[in-house]
């Protein structure tokens, strides 16, 4: 009798424990979350992650010394003769590139040999000369070579139409100092019937 009469309250006290959390308490606490606006956790940015930017392409006047060597350029892709196992290699336009306009490949005996070609046209010359860069550019130019090992020819388009060129030059980097050349050195890299071959 002792123990039902305990038990018996005991009881009915978990039960309305029970009753008052499931039905007062509890309801209480999810309204009371849902009433409140949910705030999104902004994410953090990631430090290592780069921004993109977006790069609006330039429009080159097709008639601008930058424009005449862009269509030199694809008239040497064209008629360029590649001997077998060499890959032609075309880097994106842009004249603050440190890329060359076209690079050249080779595996010969498992052995990589590659070739850098900047690509320059010109109208003609001028006082005796003709300019194929800016100071900027040829120092670029350098330290490509420099740093990649890839020896750098400047092959450059004269006289003529970018398309047709009246005459074209091979001309080692190495044999240029100034962004320009004279009659004299340019007859020393005159390419034989403007064929050019790899």
């Amino acid at each position: 009798m002792f123990q039902s009469s305990v038990l018996l309250p005991l009881l009915l006290l978990l039960i309305g424990a029970f009753l008052l959390y499931y039905l007062v308490i509890r309801p209480g606490r999810s309204t009371s979350k849902s009433a409140q606006p949910k705030v999104r956790k902004q994410k953090q940015p990631n430090a290592f992650k780069k921004e993109t930017q977006v790069k609006v392409k330039k429009k080159v006047d097709p008639n601008s010394p930058e424009g005449m060597s862009i269509r030199f350029q694809h008239y040497l892709e064209k008629t360029v003769q590649l001997e077998q196992g060499v890959v032609l290699k075309r880097w994106p336009s842009n004249p603050t590139s440190y890329y060359p306009d076209l690079q050249l490949s080779r595996v010969t005996e498992g052995k990589e040999t590659h070739i850098a070609i900047e690509c320059k046209f010109r109208t003609g010359l001028e006082n005796g000369f003709v300019s194929f860069a800016y100071d900027d550019q040829l120092k670029r130019y350098k330290q490509f070579e420099e740093q990649s090992k890839i020896p750098d020819i400047v092959v450059l388009g004269l006289g003529g139409t970018p398309e047709a060129p009246n005459n074209v030059y091979e001309i080692p980097l190495a044999a240029l100092h100034q962004p320009y050349v004279g009659e004299q050195l340019l007859e020393e890299f005159e390419m034989e019937n403007n064929s050019f071959t790899f």
